[in-house]
């Protein structure tokens, strides 16, 4: 589409069980903060009310949005596919560690309009990923009340993450009931019925919390997460119609119906080659768009890449083309994020070389001092022997040679003096 989003998304590039974790790892903390006062009367209608529902709401709205941003940023078909596959793979480990509200999130974004339409790109997944697309958005089919999931919740063992918007829709519904019934004579009884099922709810809120994934957080990954591109629905389209235009999709399906499949083949690679020409059309628009040399003498003359970047955005012509001008201003938000996360990222690299090149001078210093000292101790112990052994051929009078005392005990002085050096620098290693 545009340079900062072409390429292989994240997804496409990672340990997908290592990344279902670490989702399931963010949906966990956010799930156990939920009181239950905030699912009381509605409150889940109040932000201020249902700060941590809120913001479990918001996670959702977020992952829908990163997902289409990582497929939509395939300029080309086969990136794309590649994309929509890994997706399907990682909603199946989601699946696999019970975390229904991730897996929910990817289809959600699966079958949205920008994605779904994307006809070149879903004739090309292969069959296997298909047959395990097609059973998960019957888990994900809101109709009967989402059946299907309920039934396969109802069955899961804990730890496990629900989709809460199910419950939502159900406590909307509940609390429409009366909180009191009129029995046959007129007396007013509390609702016991109202009050089950609201029981029932919350008591599953409660045991599914009680119970917590035993997840390490990995915070390369995590680090990611929290930078991810998103961009509204509105924005996802205009890219997706620019990707696969609608007239490209049409024709290639009734080439497939008419001239049959050899045809279609022969079609498809048309409606590549086509795109691909648009792309080049786009790139050479983009370079003619009224962009005067001095103009481009003055861009090139920022060393900064994000000086350039903002200079940018602030002479993009907003009466351009509105569709091109608003991923024009998003590719630019993009970048600059990327260039600060990438510099904060070298940042934080050369720290942590720096404080272990330290950590390593420090070990090899007390390395050498240790050896010093055992190599000391082990000089005191010899002389000591040579002491012994001198006083013992000294015979009954005890006489021993003043010589030989004086010059063993300067030898024992020096050896002290070696002794507390080595005890200075260890303290002096220490304290650095």
């Amino acid at each position: 589409i545009v340079p900062s989003m072409a390429g292989m998304g994240y997804v496409v590039l990672t340990d997908l069980k290592a990344l279902a974790k670490q989702l399931t790892f963010v949906e966990s903390e956010l799930f156990s903060r939920i009181r239950i006062s905030e699912l009381f009367h509605k409150n889940f209608e109040k932000k201020q009310r249902s700060p941590f529902l809120t913001a479990s709401i918001d996670r959702t709205n977020h992952v829908t949005s990163w997902v289409m941003v990582d497929i939509l940023r395939g300029n080309d078909l086969k990136t794309r596919v590649t994309a929509v596959c890994k997706w399907i793979e990682l909603a199946k480990h989601l699946r696999d560690l019970n975390n229904y509200v991730s897996v929910l999130q990817i289809m959600t974004a699966l079958q949205n309009s920008s994605i779904e339409r994307l006809k070149l790109t879903w004739n090309k997944i292969p069959q296997k990923w298909m047959d395990v697309y097609t059973e998960m958005k019957e888990l994900a089919n809101p109709e009967n009340n989402y059946r299907r999931y309920r039934t396969e919740l109802k069955n899961a063992s804990v730890p496990l993450l629900p989709y809460l918007a199910c419950f939502l829709r159900d406590l909307i519904y509940m609390e429409e009931m009366p909180n009191f019934v009129d029995n046959t004579e007129g007396a007013k009884l509390i609702n016991w019925n109202k009050m089950r099922q609201l029981g029932s709810i919350f008591q599953f809120v409660l045991k599914s919390q009680e119970f917590p994934y035993q997840i390490e957080p990995d915070f390369e990954i995590l680090n990611h997460l929290k930078h991810v591109q998103i961009v509204e629905e509105k924005a996802a389209y205009n890219i997706s119609k620019f990707l696969e235009p609608t007239s490209l999709i049409e024709s290639s399906l009734r080439a497939k119906a008419q001239t049959g499949e050899k045809k279609h083949k022969e079609k498809i690679y048309e409606c590549e080659n086509c795109a691909m020409g648009m792309n080049v059309g786009y790139a050479t628009w983009q370079t003619n768009n009224k962009v005067t040399e001095a103009l481009q003498k003055e861009i090139k003359s920022h060393v900064d890449e994000e000086v350039y970047l903002h200079y940018w955005l602030r002479n993009t012509n907003p009466d351009d083309e509105p569709a091109w001008a608003e991923m024009r201003r998003w590719e630019i938000d993009s970048d600059v994020q990327r260039i600060i996360t990438s510099r904060q990222e070298l940042q934080e690299q050369s720290q942590t070389k720096e404080e272990r090149r330290k950590r390593d001078e420090v070990v090899t210093m007390l390395e050498n001092e240790n050896s010093s000292l055992r190599a000391l101790c082990k000089n005191l112990k010899l002389q000591c022997l040579m002491m012994k052994g001198l006083c013992q051929a000294a015979g009954d009078d005890g006489q021993v040679d003043p010589l030989i005392i004086s010059s063993f005990g300067d030898a024992l002085s020096e050896s002290g003096k070696k002794l507390e050096v080595i005890q200075d620098k260890t303290q002096s290693v220490m304290e650095s």
